[in-house]
């Protein structure tokens, strides 16, 4: 079995652990349920085209990510750290452990602490199951204003004040306005205090959360017409700032050096915008963190980067290579020197220099992924195929676009029926098993077929049915042999 045959609940978090809150949030939405919500929201984003597909970007949000879910200690939930396509800042997190991060937050951020405490309390309002747990407190409020609303109702008939029936149903209609407004508050605090505990353990500077959220306040006084995103759904007072800097005493102040992948990232979240390479290249005139280590460093990637968009392939070439002589150990730097040889038009260069990091990083996602496209873009289907077809057997959790990638090399190599065997995975790993089940028929029915193949598809064919709910089973939505 491929590494694409995954389970047909995707990356379903485990159902063996009890939730943190009790089986109160059960009762509205349970964990499976929370998941296949979650995943549906993060299938509309990516198949919009709102997830970044970048791998070093998504390789090294996940690495943070990561970081500080294992410091929450086990849970069960399975966490999805993506990229978003946004320069906005911004970030978010969806049922069921899928958190966003806006490229323009990353490129807002002063340091990589104040990027893990927005991704700490992402991660805190999904394992405080926050999203459950306010669906069940809307649900009452609803009762109570129906409540009030049958009351009123009943007073009409009752009362020769027309005034009393609006009193009430207005008093009803503030009451649940003003019940939302503080659970959020109280969520959002909760968030804050759990989500510091996750930065402590995971070794960042607890400062970093507070320290956002004080820049973020500084820079609505200056931009009062511009209100980030994040403000609207991640409301920042002086109290809640002040309680994060009076949380911050409980644990050591020590100020933790940004790391070299953090200024690099931060410069590549730059380039992923709608601005020119004049502006761009501007911006890289400048430094981006005044006394950082690294960050001339990554001035000169930012500046490499900027000219490559800029089809200025043979300067960007220049500034790569030399960061690489310098700094041979840094992925970004071989995946930056192939892009601009390939800007510039030497694809065979850019394949040595990418053959030569796989040799370096084996197994490298970003790399690979790297070396994936330069091989396909080349005419190598087939040894594309066979490199990404390592990686995702022997790392966990492949991701649905690198599915997708190969399921697009195996139909370029002329494997039609793989091709369509790894789509089918793709759907269900984005909980779509129509999209399964008609994949899977194409596969029975390609030219290329083979009885292993077919048995294969066959039992897998089979396993989507019996987890489709009953009344649907049996229902020809393939189009293949029964």
């Amino acid at each position: 079995m491929t590494a694409a045959a995954v389970l047909l609940c995707g990356a379903a978090p485990a159902m063996d652990q009890p939730p943190r809150l009790g089986n109160s949030a059960d009762s509205i939405l349970d964990r499976n349920e929370e998941y296949r919500l979650g995943l549906s929201v993060y299938r509309q984003l990516l198949e919009g085209g709102v997830v970044l597909d970048d791998p070093l970007l998504n390789d090294y949000l996940n690495d943070v990510g990561q970081r500080l879910v294992a410091s929450a200690g086990p849970d069960g939930t399975v966490f999805t750290f993506f990229a978003v396509d946004d320069g906005r800042i911004n970030a978010f997190a969806l049922p069921g452990g899928f958190v966003g991060v806006n490229r323009g937050l990353l490129d807002i951020t002063h340091s990589e602490a104040e990027l893990a405490g927005v991704m700490a309390h992402e991660v805190a309002h999904v394992l405080q199951r926050h999203f459950v747990r306010r669906t069940e407190e809307l649900a009452q409020a609803n009762m109570l204003t129906t409540a009030l609303t049958i009351a009123g109702l009943v007073l009409t008939g009752r009362s020769d004040n027309p005034n009393a029936t609006a009193g009430i149903l207005y008093a009803g209609q503030a009451a649940m306005i003003q019940n939302q407004i503080n659970f959020t508050r109280e969520y959002e605090y909760e968030a804050d205090r759990v989500g510091i505990s996750y930065l402590a353990d995971a070794g960042f500077s607890v400062t970093g959360m507070a320290d956002f959220f004080d820049a973020l306040a500084q820079r609505t006084r200056v931009y009062a017409d511009q209100l980030p995103e994040f403000l609207s759904t991640h409301p920042v007072s002086v109290s809640r700032i002040n309680e994060a800097r009076g949380r911050e005493r409980s644990y050591s102040l020590e100020q933790i050096p940004d790391t070299r992948r953090y200024m690099l990232m931060k410069a590549r979240a730059a380039i992923a915008s709608d601005r020119s390479t004049e502006e761009v290249l501007t911006r890289f005139e400048e430094p981006l963190q005044p006394g950082t280590p690294w960050e001339e460093t990554a001035r000169a990637y930012g500046r490499g980067l900027a000219l490559a968009a800029g089809n200025q392939g043979d300067e960007a070439s220049e500034i790569m290579a030399g960061l690489l002589r310098e700094h041979d150990d840094v992925v970004a730097f071989h995946i930056g020197l192939a892009g601009a040889q390939t800007r510039a038009g030497n694809h065979a260069q850019a394949l040595v220099t990418l053959s030569n990091a796989n040799r370096l990083f084996p197994r490298s996602r970003p790399v690979t992924l790297a070396y994936f496209e330069a091989l396909m873009a080349d005419g190598h289907p087939q040894q594309a195929h066979t490199l990404l077809l390592d990686l995702l057997n022997n790392l966990p959790n492949p991701t649905p676009p690198e599915v997708r990638r190969l399921a697009q090399a195996a139909g370029d190599a002329g494997n039609l029926a793989e091709g369509h065997g790894y789509m089918a995975e793709y759907n269900i790993m984005l909980g779509d098993f129509d999209g399964a089940l008609q994949q899977l028929g194409q596969a029975l029915r390609s030219a290329d077929l083979d009885e292993y193949q077919r048995a294969r598809f066959e039992a897998r064919r089979d396993e989507i049915r019996d987890a489709m709910p009953r009344q649907r089973r049996g229902r020809d939505n393939d189009g293949g042999d029964r």
